[in-house]
């Protein structure tokens, strides 16, 4: 399959680029026009000392008109331009609490004679050289910063590849197996052992995510144990080690699965917040549905755990027993409720998120059963 080019207009790519172009020429006229309201208004302190004849009624007349603009400048520029308020608020800010600082020291800190204009004109043609040498240095700086963040995001894409690249070779081993004359054969799952050095690109981005590593790390550790039993040539059991993966999913508690992590991990490769990288289980409409069935389903489920620890004549579960999956199909076959939310396999995610709650609650509130360490046990 060819490869779309950035340049290709027909492309999501190119319009992204057109987007990027568009934002930087916006925040670049602003701080022109931010540059020339300046410069109007150190000429208007010396029109003004040239009509009033004192300097001091002339700076505090500017000064009115400098709060009211500056105030009124910053304010459109917080509500229309994103860019403007996180790349080039030093440009903004520096210079003008340099600017009332020399203001406010003149006012009240005279030295004895009257300002002249050429006082003033030395202060304008210094203050022209300060915003000329600061601005030029923090462009330099953000495009430095600009280039490290580029260096970040290909790494992040490595790590997308890599996932994308290993879910093909799974789908190949599916087929495999599946198929009655085996002439393909797949020595490996393609995967790089150091992928946590892609991943702290990430965070070097986007900060620490401990929820994404943890679901990472499981997803890592699966694939090489299947790549251990395709050395060994056990294709079956490196299949079913897939199948038990990808079941595990449907009932997994995490914040995140495996596509919600390539969402999270492509957010950080874009300016744009065009991915919802918000994880199912932590949106407000989840949270509110999985607290409303905790209370309702409670002691539904504290009395099945109940019953069926009595049932085994058991005093607590064992490794093997998986009693919370369990109860969460008991659930989903018994109550036609919960059988209308849990519709696709991924909704179980919210009925074992409901058990899990509820298997916390019951340290507290249950006098029968205790949850401790993924067991469950009779309370003496």
């Amino acid at each position: 399959m060819k490869k779309e080019e950035s340049n290709d207009p027909k492309t999501w790519e190119f319009e992204l680029n057109i987007n990027k172009h568009i934002n930087k020429r916006s925040g670049i006229i602003v701080f022109i026009l931010l540059l020339l309201v300046l410069i109007v208004l150190i000429m208007e302190v010396v029109l003004l000392t040239k009509n009033l004849g004192s300097v001091e009624a002339a700076i505090r007349i500017v000064l009115r008109s400098v709060s009211t603009i500056l105030l009124a400048i910053l304010f459109v520029g917080w509500i229309f331009s994103k860019i403007v308020r996180k790349k080039y608020w030093p440009i903004i800010v520096v210079p003008v609490i340099a600017l009332i600082i020399v203001i406010f020291l003149v006012n009240n800190y005279p030295n004895g004679g009257p300002i002249q204009r050429n006082d003033i004109l030395s202060f304008a043609g210094d203050y022209l050289s300060f915003l000329g040498a600061f601005c030029l240095g923090y462009f330099i700086f953000l495009k430095d910063e600009a280039r490290r963040i580029d260096d970040r995001r290909s790494k992040v894409k490595l790590l997308i590849e890599m996932i994308e690249s290993a879910q093909t070779d799974l789908l190949r081993l599916g087929n495999i197996v599946t198929s009655s004359n085996r002439k393909t054969i797949l020595i490996a799952v393609t995967y790089d052992e150091n992928w946590r050095v892609y991943y702290h690109e990430y965070e070097a981005l986007k900060g620490s995510n401990f929820d994404l590593k943890k679901t990472l790390d499981y997803y890592f550790i699966k694939i090489e144990q299947i790549n251990n039993a395709l050395r060994q040539g056990e294709y079956e059991f490196a299949y079913e080690l897939h199948r038990s993966y990808v079941k595990s999913q449907c009932y997994s508690t995490s914040k995140y699965n495996l596509l919600e992590a390539q969402l999270c991990l492509q957010d950080a490769c874009t300016d744009f917040n065009i991915i919802n990288s918000k994880s199912w289980i932590e949106r407000k409409e989840t949270i509110k549905l999985i607290e409303e069935l905790c209370g309702k389903y409670y002691y539904i489920i504290e009395n099945y755990i109940y019953v069926w620890l009595l049932r085994k004549d058991s005093a607590t579960t064992s490794e093997e027993t998986d009693l919370a999956k369990e109860t969460t199909d008991w659930l989903i076959n018994n109550s036609p409720e919960i059988k209308e939310i849990a519709k696709f396999p991924d909704d179980k995610r919210i009925i074992s998120k409901v058990v899990f709650n509820c298997s916390l609650m019951m340290n507290r509130k249950s006098k029968k059963v205790q949850y401790v360490w993924g067991e469950y046990s009779l309370k003496k």
